[in-house]
């Protein structure tokens, strides 16, 4: 499995949308025709784009852009409990990037990579949304 950290935007925005939001893809059997069908059951079809990567799927179906968005990302750290941290400053004052994380006990892991939900990205959005990838993973096993 992929370390979340090295995941780019577009396919943590897929991430997103199957894992946290049900959307998926889907198959008709009788034409062969792959679908993205949308939480509210809406289905968009590909247009026999299945010689795309998956990713390209979610983005021709107009996935929300969740790892640049922090409106989108926002719903994230109240789903999953996440706190967000900068990660030093560079030039003229910006953050060098951001840490996102769960909580344990109480107190703030964000940063700490024995936390296994804390990630790095380079904007608040994308830090964001890779610690919800991996709390949803967390959750999934956690159920079995």
């Amino acid at each position: 499995m992929k370390d979340v950290n090295t995941i780019l935007e577009d396919e943590v925005n897929a991430i997103i949308a199957e894992s946290v939001y049900g959307w998926k893809r889907e198959v008709n059997g009788n034409n062969g025709r792959e679908y993205i069908v949308k939480p509210d059951g809406t289905r968009h079809e590909t247009m026999g784009a299945r010689q795309f990567d998956p990713v390209d799927l979610y983005k021709f179906a107009n996935v929300p852009k969740y790892a640049t968005d922090l409106l989108l990302a926002w719903d994230l750290v109240e789903r999953f409990s996440l706190s967000i941290d900068t990660c030093g400053f560079g030039m003229g004052g910006k953050p060098a990037g951001y840490w996102a994380g769960t909580h344990r006990d109480g107190l703030s892991m964000v940063g700490d990579m024995k936390n296994e939900t804390s990630a790095f990205g380079e904007t608040a959005a994308l830090a964001i949304c890779r610690a919800a990838i991996r709390a949803a993973r967390r959750e999934r096993e956690a159920l079995g």
